[in-house]
């Protein structure tokens, strides 16, 4: 996302992976650029490693139809994930987000609900899908967004099964408070769980942090050195035994803290 980083993929357009290129927030004008200029290239699966050949094809698998949707489409995918690309999605393709759309064929149909299913991952996408129609509305996907909560709020028994059968529900945990506040209030029978108070020791949010204060007993203190809220950090200095320095270490929230230690330990050493 550097400035600079941004400057040098302008001036390199024709080596840039595109693919990656499209997950960028700061680069939709680059990429649209490409698409105006009808450059998005071909992907030749023959010169992408294992791993991201693994990977895009286990994402594609868990769309309809995955066989009938053209591997080029993936860079739509990406792009129908970003959030700084909202503007061009409405720009380029509100066709799709209009309820009353209808695919002249069944590839567009495919092409239509796999691309709504990436938006739903989309946090910055929650005005556009609280207009859709619920057919339109994957919701196992809109687990993972930050803000799927949002919309998970409309449709009361959706969210119902989605906890019954426990998919996706871990995300709420730690997403944010708003995500977490919404499990509480609908299913606070969760809180007796232990991935409940398990995975809100990764949720930044205060109210994570007053839910641990208010239950000591339930606080895990390794894990509690990834969180980076201000209030963690205070409670980590409080307990500095429990502390898991190597970890802590990649807390970016907790410099001054580690500086702390390194100053200590200078001390004890003359």
């Amino acid at each position: 996302h550097h400035p600079r980083a941004i400057e040098l993929l302008e001036r390199n357009l024709d080596s840039v992976n595109l693919l990656e290129l499209t997950r960028n927030p700061a680069a939709v004008h680059l990429f649209e650029k490409l698409y105006l200029s009808n450059k998005f290239p071909i992907i030749d699966m023959l010169y992408i490693d294992d791993y991201k050949k693994h990977h895009m094809m286990f994402e594609m698998m868990f769309y309809p139809h995955y066989n009938n949707i053209p591997v080029q489409n993936l860079y739509l995918f990406n792009i129908f994930q970003n959030p700084s690309a909202i503007c061009f999605i409405m720009k380029h393709f509100k066709y799709l987000l209009s309820n009353d759309y209808k695919p002249e064929n069944k590839t567009q149909e495919y092409q239509q609900r796999w691309l709504l299913m990436a938006l739903c991952k989309n946090p910055s996408a929650i005005d556009i899908l609280l207009t859709l129609d619920e057919k339109y509305i994957h919701f196992e996907s809109l687990m993972e967004n930050p803000q799927g909560y949002i919309v998970l709020e409309k449709y009361p028994k959706r969210h119902k099964r989605l906890f019954k059968i426990d998919i996706g529900v871990d995300l709420l945990y730690y997403h944010n408070e708003g995500s977490l506040r919404f499990v509480t209030k609908h299913y606070s029978e969760r809180t007796q769980m232990l991935h409940f108070w398990f995975n809100i020791h990764y949720n930044d949010s205060d109210y994570a942090l007053e839910l641990l204060m208010k239950n000591p007993d339930k606080i895990l203190w390794n894990h509690l050195c990834y969180n980076t809220n201000p209030k963690a950090i205070e409670l980590l200095r409080k307990n500095k035994d429990n502390i898991d320095w190597k970890i802590l270490s990649c807390n970016h929230g907790a410099i001054e803290l580690i500086e702390e230690k390194l100053m200590e330990d200078d001390n004890m050493d003359k």
